[in-house]
């Protein structure tokens, strides 16, 4: 994913193969490899590990703000 750059939030599988949704901060090349340095918006800090392009599951796009409710009033009203 070479059209990632600084701001955008991507989704990416790290180590554990967990889905992760963070912003990019950095982009640095090492040893002729691209990485993407991410940090959650709620976070002080960044990750700790850099997010290599093959991990990048996407890219967010657009969002729609609060639409997560909806998720949240369903699975209230669903059995368990």
């Amino acid at each position: 994913m070479t059209n990632i750059k600084v701001g955008d939030i991507i989704e990416y599988q790290n180590a554990s193969k967990l889905d992760i949704v963070h912003r990019v901060i950095k982009i640095e090349q090492v040893n002729g490899t691209m990485e993407f340095i991410t940090k959650g918006d709620c976070h002080d800090t960044a990750d700790s590990a850099p997010v290599l392009p093959a991990n990048v599951v996407g890219k967010v796009v657009f969002d729609v703000p609060k639409i997560g409710w909806i998720a949240v009033a369903l699975k209230g009203l669903l059995p368990h």
